[in-house]
């Protein structure tokens, strides 16, 4: 019964998916991503399969596609076990130190047609910091799961270069995304859009996730986690974080709220019914996914300061940033790799009028004028991927965002 369950739920969010695509002819083409992985009881290693349909959105034919594998800049690796293209088994070839895969077509793939691609895999996963901030990683009693599939970039980004280490990454087309993931014993899964659970074999869990239309899929896993939420207007927002983050798990959802509020009157609705926040080692200040948001566990130290700024004023700028790169990344697509000033800086004059809306004119004044250091290389290790500090004030009077450690109950 329980099996039927899942399989209803798991049609269900198709058929939603399908109407949301249909809407708009670009995202009837979208490719879609059929993912199963196995992680294994010491987080070190995944084993995973992918199916995934593309359609050819070119005027003309195309011969090969490709991947990004993103393991491959990292310590870590993921390894290609077999490639099949409608079934049939190819040799696929590695460009750019194995970052790159490309799949050649027996055939050329006609503009408007289909092809279907499987690819089993096997990623290694690094121990620990490794100078892509922590984004695929895993430690104590926790495993980050960014990038930790094949993924096919946005046509114009097939032939960019390698991204640099301190940047973002890739450059993906809205996608569907259903998979199957089967986590260890006594761990947790936090990931994006409609998640079902079931007990599997071994004390495992079988959990399936469904999310469209999105630009990545991001999970993590973790014991000892404490899930706090809170549901308005039509969005749940979720924290997962350790046991002694109350207070600031509830500055990360009041902020994620008013954020969302703020941001869906000016430039349209949040397009998820939930939007979920992760705090994990890692050493940027946070990242975004679609639906989902990485956030460093240092945010919610009470004991941390970057340059003056204490951590709970730096986790309300960042939740606020995070928040509007779901319409500056997410809904709207840019070239994040070649280009990352588009959606940065909407995001960093978004996290501004969230400000605005909370402090009035002054305050948002004072909040830039406090500004910590603009640079996102500035301080130690590249405070923020994401540039969050930009507007985050220094401690003052004058800044009614300097509070922001009393307001995580509201």
């Amino acid at each position: 019964m329980k099996r039927r369950l899942v399989s209803f739920t798991a049609l269900v969010i198709a058929f939603r998916a399908a109407a949301v695509f249909a809407q708009d002819p670009a995202l009837a083409q979208a490719a879609v991503y059929r993912i199963r992985m196995s992680i294994a009881d010491d987080l070190g290693e995944v084993a995973g399969s992918l199916d995934v349909q593309y359609t050819n959105r070119e005027r003309a034919p195309i011969g090969s596609i490709v991947f990004f594998l993103f393991p491959n800049l990292t310590p870590g690796s993921l390894e290609i076990r077999e490639a099949r293209v409608a079934g049939r088994r190819v040799l696929p070839e590695y460009r750019q130190k194995r970052s790159v895969l490309v799949v050649r077509l027996p055939a050329p793939l006609a503009a408007g047609v289909k092809v279907s691609i499987g690819l089993d895999y096997s990623v290694s996963v690094p121990a620990g910091s490794d100078g892509t901030y922590g984004l695929l990683s895993h430690g104590e009693g926790y495993l980050s799961l960014a990038f930790a599939y094949p993924m096919i970039p946005s046509r114009g980004a097939w032939n960019h270069p390698l991204p640099v280490a301190y940047g973002d990454f890739l450059t993906n087309d809205a996608s569907s995304y259903f998979a199957q993931v089967f986590v260890p014993a006594g761990y947790e899964i936090a990931a994006p859009g409609t998640v079902t659970r079931r007990k599997a074999p071994g004390g495992r869990t079988d959990v399936s996730i469904s999310l469209a239309p999105a630009r990545d899929l991001y999970m993590a896993v973790a014991r000892g986690w404490v899930r706090s939420e809170r549901r308005e207007n039509g969005v749940t927002v979720a924290s997962y974080a350790a046991r002694d983050a109350g207070d600031s798990s509830k500055l990360v959802i009041s902020t994620a709220l008013s954020a969302l509020a703020c941001f869906g009157r000016r430039f349209g609705p949040y397009p998820y019914d939930a939007l979920t926040f992760v705090s994990l080692p890692f050493d940027a200040y946070g990242c975004e996914f679609s639906g989902i948001v990485l956030e460093s566990a240092r945010l919610h130290d009470p004991a941390f300061v970057d340059r003056g700024v204490p951590s709970l004023i730096l986790l309300e700028s960042t939740t606020a940033h995070e928040a509007a790169h779901q319409w500056f990344y997410g809904i709207v697509g840019s070239d994040q790799l070649l280009k990352p000033w588009l959606d940065e800086g909407i995001a960093q004059y978004a996290t501004l009028l969230y400000y605005r809306d909370r402090c009035g004119e002054t305050g948002a004044r004072s909040t830039r004028r406090r500004s910590a250091a603009p640079s996102c290389t500035a301080g130690p290790r590249s405070s923020s991927r994401r540039c969050p500090t930009a507007w985050a004030p220094r401690p003052s009077t004058g800044s009614c965002a300097s509070t922001a450690g009393d307001s995580g109950g509201r």
